[in-house]
């Protein structure tokens, strides 16, 4: 039975990037499962809920019911397990990636996967889990939060960035991105450029943590302010894919 798979590519990276990086500086762990399995699971229930079109509907549903009762039962399965890993105090972590999560389930229910509540949640949902993640695979929190605040950062900061260019193509008269679509971005993207420095100042995250959040921010903010036409969108895509790469690449190699 084929698998119903995410077809969006920015997706796919926005799920493999911190779990690869978290794995590499923290261990394996059964967290680490549970969000791969909700992450899967995410595809058939678009479909089941009708987002994906009646069509797709009726031709996979049945396929479609089946792999969501089974990925949401190996994600509970795996989450659980990774719990047990947890100590007392620190299982408020899971709240972390499940906040987000919850959000994204409740605009799918909405019929709203592309809202902007949803889209800033998923950005957020797999970064944050890896806090819970390194704590679950024996690593200290400061593991998790080192992975966990550059990718927030970065792709909340180019989740808005490609939605105000998208957003300005769907405009009467696009003229390209508005100065009160680009303030919020680039402001946002200062802000998780100083608290990136701040936690490095705490002692919650090592240095390289704020440097490897750099490039994706400084694309982002590029995007925003030359605001490609929507037909380049995919190779803004490949840019911030590659300053993410570049992110797992610093974090792995001075974790």
């Amino acid at each position: 039975m084929t698998a119903l798979l995410p077809k969006e590519h920015g997706a796919w990276a926005q799920m493999a990037l911190p779990l690869i990086t978290v794995t590499a500086v923290a261990g394996p762990s059964f967290i680490s499962l549970a969000v791969l399995a909700g992450f899967l699971a995410h595809e058939p229930a678009l479909v089941l809920r009708g987002a994906r079109g009646p069509r797709a509907r009726r031709a996979h549903g049945q396929r479609a019911a089946w792999w969501l009762a089974t990925l949401l039962t190996a994600g509970l399965g795996t989450g659980a397990l990774g719990l047990a890993r947890l100590g007392a105090d620190a299982r408020w972590t899971v709240l972390l990636p499940a906040v987000p999560a919850l959000a994204i389930g409740v605009e799918l229910w909405r019929q709203r996967p592309k809202s902007a509540l949803s889209e800033v949640a998923a950005a957020a949902a797999v970064p944050l889990a890896a806090v819970p993640a390194a704590l679950s695979a024996g690593a200290p929190a400061g593991s998790g939060y080192a992975v966990a605040l550059p990718f927030l950062g970065m792709f909340v900061v180019a989740t808005l960035a490609v939605r105000g260019v998208t957003r300005a193509s769907h405009a009467t008269a696009p003229s390209g991105v508005s100065s009160m679509s680009r303030g919020p971005v680039v402001g946002l993207a200062v802000a998780a450029a100083l608290a990136l420095f701040a936690a490095v100042d705490r002692g919650v995250v090592p240095p390289a943590a704020a440097l490897a959040a750099l490039p994706g921010l400084a694309v982002s903010v590029a995007v925003v302010l030359v605001s490609p036409h929507p037909r380049h969108l995919r190779r803004v895509g490949w840019l911030l894919a590659g300053a993410s790469v570049a992110t797992t690449v610093v974090l792995v190699t001075t974790g």
